[in-house]
């Protein structure tokens, strides 16, 4: 589906995306071919508001109004403000996304329990690259924040080319004494002619949430 977003930080200056569900996540895309996306954006226990304003989108001249659905979580002062390319699909596709937003995916997602059962908040992680670091070996970012488990993209290495992810990812958080764990994968294949890949981890990081100034928005890989 082709949907429009707000820049952040940014009123009324939009950008086009193409936008996919996977593991009850909403994926940003440059393109509809695209296999990879720029921003994944958590939708579980998602509140969901619906407005209509004049604005501008990117490939129009003029401005006309639109409806508008605003998603974010309680307690959360920010949401991500999406126009439907095809506003006669608008409550289909918003009622999907709702859907959505009460399934517990068992592949992204843990158990639910009584310590993360509710949001409260949003992390936003960002994924850049990873200095200093040239390898042959395909390269994949791993997350955990209960009770979510995401993944970057698999970034194909070439000889002497810099490792360049470029995602952003907004997680809820359910419980202030979270663990954020972050983990580098490397993959290999298991014969010359295999097509079967072996993972192993290179790196592992584990950030504290409680004991992070309020300041602290990204974190840089």
């Amino acid at each position: 589906m082709d949907i429009y977003t707000e820049k952040s930080q940014e009123r009324n200056k939009w950008v086009k995306y193409y936008g996919k569900i996977k593991d009850s996540n909403l994926l940003l895309c440059d393109s509809l071919i695209s296999k990879s996306f720029k921003i994944s954006f958590c939708l579980y226990q998602a509140d969901f508001e619906e407005d209509e304003e004049e604005v501008q989108l990117p490939d129009s001249h003029y401005r006309r109004r639109h409806r508008i659905v605003r998603i974010s979580h309680q307690y959360e002062q920010e949401c991500i403000s999406i126009i439907f390319n095809e506003e006669e699909s608008f409550d289909n596709i918003t009622g999907f996304l709702k859907d959505k937003s009460q399934e517990v995916n068992k592949t992204s997602m843990m158990d639910i329990n009584c310590s993360n059962r509710y949001p409260f908040g949003k992390l936003f992680l960002e994924i850049r690259d990873i200095e200093e670091l040239y390898t042959q070996r395909d390269l994949q970012i791993d997350i955990e924040f209960s009770p979510y488990k995401l993944k970057s993209k698999i970034f194909e290495c070439m000889r002497n080319t810099p490792v360049k992810f470029n995602q952003r990812f907004y997680i809820p958080i359910h419980n202030r004494f979270n663990i954020l764990k972050i983990k580098v994968i490397r993959f290999t294949k298991e014969g010359i002619f295999s097509t079967n890949k072996k993972s192993a981890v290179v790196k592992s990081y584990e950030y504290a949430i409680y004991f992070l100034r309020v300041s602290i928005k990204y974190f840089l890989i």
